[in-house]
């Protein structure tokens, strides 16, 4: 994982959609770890992608129920404020977003 100091190197090109959105997972999820990994050395997406993941993220709230049923054990994290290193930090500490609920 890199985080970027900006003083020191440029930011990685946009990512293809090819890689974002692999063709063997259409109407599956998009490449997480492809994704933490370049946004933490301050990649960017081209517009198209971001509205992609934004209506894809949608989608899938829409369908949940407001209050869900979970069994234990559940890692429970709080508002980020948008601190994107602080989220990373999480993930890092919490586990593969995979495999933990």
């Amino acid at each position: 994982m890199c985080i970027r100091d900006s003083h020191k190197s440029p930011c990685p090109p946009p990512l293809s959609s090819l890689k974002v959105f692999p063709p063997k997972s259409i109407g599956k999820s998009v490449n997480w770890t492809l994704l933490k990994d370049h946004f933490a050395c301050g990649g960017i997406l081209n517009l198209e992608d971001c509205l992609t993941i934004i209506k894809k993220a949608t989608d899938i709230f829409k369908k949940e129920p407001n209050m869900l049923t979970l069994s234990e054990p559940v890692t429970v994290v709080g508002d980020i404020h948008g601190q994107f290193y602080d989220l990373l930090k999480i993930l890092e500490v919490g586990g593969d977003i995979t495999s933990i609920k």
